[in-house]
């Protein structure tokens, strides 16, 4: 506070002996004549200030007051007892009392001027307005005054509609859908891809990283198969925001902790978990904002956008068809990575296609240097049946030629005796023909591996010559397998795919090909996203696929860690030029296969074992 306000008139006037306290000395009449004494005196020019309340100007003032008709000594005679100050002896005190009276009356008089001075009106003539060119008709809708507002009638909903439709989707057996943003193809895949990865086929299996040691730590990883299961249960109930009844969390809790170590537990644990199922349901909230399958409502609420809505609607037919969800289409030229045609009957059903169902799938020519129609645990047991292998006689080269088989499709039971965990490492393996092109196309490594596959497929080749392939098969494709009744594969104009066979949990090969890869996920995926989906498809947390090792040929394998992108791409362009020479080799193979295994299996380390070492068959 100011010295100047530290104390006000009432305050002043009292300890001068004018107030109420005092009989016939009212402190209005008192501050009323100091008033007329003060623009009486600076009338005849005597400026006041107030910035200081004993400045010498003030104190003029208050000694001119005092003077005047001797008033010092009128209003303060001295009294018996005595009640306020005395002119003769309190003079000074006097004095200051009525200086800050007089500071005071000129602040307040100031403030009410500066009011009066705010409400006046300018003395700003207006501005005349322009006469010398005519406006034009878009410089006239910017300086005519907007119409005045009036109530306006609500349009149709239907033309409402009809307005605000911006888009056509060209999917088919699919609802117009009118939306303030244009909805795309990756907005379609994002849909798709949902909902295929909560296949309810894949997440049967009690969830074993719910433990009581992960209830009671804190920021703790959230498991990927809970996510499956949380976002499942959001989608179905509506529930993206915490706020909502979370009653409805009842059920989803006990599907969570069904089978685990935490089925059965305190109220105090009950509470943690319901409070982390929360935090994850407004984080998955937010990423599924981001890709666009959730919106904000008018109220601020969080739902499904109607694209969205429509595909969750279908579902159910996805996750019964047996048939793969369409694939992301893309614009790449023809080339290496082609292999992803149409083999599949025009009349194939879809769940979001009209038309009826073809059961019978065409069956695919497939070829493979490692025995590969089999998963590697049938291999190992075929290689001990009669006739699987035929006998080479005494012929060295053709004994070592059948060791070197055996060798290739007995990893699979040292595997399985191994004590060591299944999933510290992925393992991709070719398994089919690799093929011969002009050297100079590739780099010297990959022509490394396109000398020893071209040795391996030579038509003069002892393993080829001997029969030393599974009965039933050939390594060019010639003898083409049928399964069933479907109809016999197509000529070579059809074009080539690649598919990637995966492992799941049980560590078995899933043939099933709704289950396997294609192409189009090696060519547009980085290392960390093939890894995330590959622990999606194949049910295996994340953290514990920590590489992978891509098999060119045996013998030949680049182990590549997870996050090494450098690695990552060269592994793939060294696949890309094989797959190049493969197709021109063999048009008439159609189908170009891949193992993806879980685990370092160290093929190259078994399959170097000395030839000459016949005595151990």
């Amino acid at each position: 506070m100011s010295p100047l306000q530290s104390r006000n008139i009432t305050s002043l006037s009292s300890s001068l002996g004018f107030g109420d306290g005092f009989q016939g000395r009212d402190s209005k009449d008192f501050r009323t004549l100091i008033a007329k004494f003060r623009l009486h005196f600076t009338s005849q020019g005597h400026p006041l200030p107030f910035s200081n309340p004993y400045s010498t100007e003030a104190y003029e003032f208050a000694e001119a007051f005092c003077e005047e008709d001797e008033k010092g000594q009128t209003l303060w005679p001295a009294t018996t007892p005595r009640r306020w100050p005395c002119w003769q002896v309190d003079k000074e005190l006097i004095l200051q009392s009525l200086a800050h009276i007089f500071s005071l009356q000129a602040f307040y008089q100031y403030q009410k001027e500066g009011k009066a001075r705010k409400k006046a009106k300018s003395h700003t003539p207006p501005l005349s307005p322009g006469t010398d060119r005519d406006l034009s008709p878009e410089s006239r809708a910017y300086i005519d005054p907007l119409p005045p507002k009036g109530t306006k009638r609500r349009p149709n909903k239907h033309a409402e509609e009809e307005t605000e439709e911006i888009f056509e989707i060209t999917f088919p057996n699919m609802p117009k859908l009118g939306t303030k943003r244009a909805i795309g193809p990756e907005d379609h895949q994002e849909c798709i891809d949902e909902i295929e990865a909560l296949d309810p086929r894949r997440d049967d299996k009690p969830i074993s990283d719910f433990t009581t040691q992960w209830l009671t730590k804190i920021a703790v990883r959230w498991p990927t198969q809970g996510d499956a299961r949380l976002k499942t249960f959001m989608h179905e109930h509506d529930y993206y925001n915490i706020e909502d009844a979370d009653h409805r969390l009842i059920h989803i809790i006990e599907q969570l902790r069904k089978g685990t170590q935490i089925e059965s537990y305190k109220a105090q644990s009950y509470i943690t978990f319901k409070q982390r199922i929360q935090e994850r349901v407004t984080i998955l909230a937010d990423d599924l904002l981001s890709k666009h399958l959730l919106e904000q409502t008018s109220s601020g609420k969080t739902s499904k956008t109607p694209c969205f809505r429509s595909y969750w609607e279908k579902r159910h037919e996805v996750w019964n068809s047996k048939t793969t969800l369409p694939k992301k289409p893309h614009h790449n030229p023809p080339g290496a990575y082609d292999f992803d045609g149409s083999t599949d009957d025009a009349n194939e059903h879809h769940p979001f296609s009209s038309g009826k169902r073809v059961r019978d799938q065409p069956t695919e020519v497939r070829s493979n240097i490692l025995n590969k129609v089999q998963p590697l645990t049938e291999m190992t047991k075929a290689s001990d049946k009669p006739g699987t292998i035929k006998s080479a006689g005494d012929d060295p080269e053709s004994s070592r030629q059948h060791k070197r088989l055996k060798l290739i499709m007995g990893r699979a039971a040292k595997h399985d005796n191994s004590t060591s965990s299944p999933s510290e490492t992925i393992t991709v393996i070719h398994a089919a023909g690799i093929m011969e092109e002009d050297s100079g196309a590739v780099d010297s490594e990959t022509n490394e591996h396109i000398a020893l596959a071209e040795d391996i497929l030579s038509p003069t080749n002892h393993r080829t010559e001997q029969g030393i392939l599974p009965q039933g098969e050939t390594l060019g494709g010639t003898d083409e397998r049928h399964e069933g009744n479907g109809p016999k594969p197509q000529d070579a104009s059809r074009r080539q795919r690649l598919v990637l066979v995966l492992q799941n949990s049980a560590t078995e090969l899933d043939f099933d090909y709704e289950n396997t890869l294609s192409s189009l996920h090696l060519r547009e995926l980085s290392v960390s996203q093939f890894f995330l989906l590959y622990s999606q498809r194949a049910n295996v947390p994340l953290p514990d696929c920590l590489t992978f090792t891509f098999m060119f040929a045996p013998g030949i394998r680049t182990v590549i860690p997870q996050g090494d992108e450098a690695a990552w791409s060269k592994m793939v362009k060294k696949t890309k030029d094989m797959f190049k020479f493969q197709k021109h080799r063999k048009p008439k193979m159609v189908e170009f296969e891949i193992f993806v295994e879980i685990g370092d299996k160290e093929i190259g380390e078994v399959l170097a074992a000395d030839d000459d070492d016949d005595d151990d068959w």
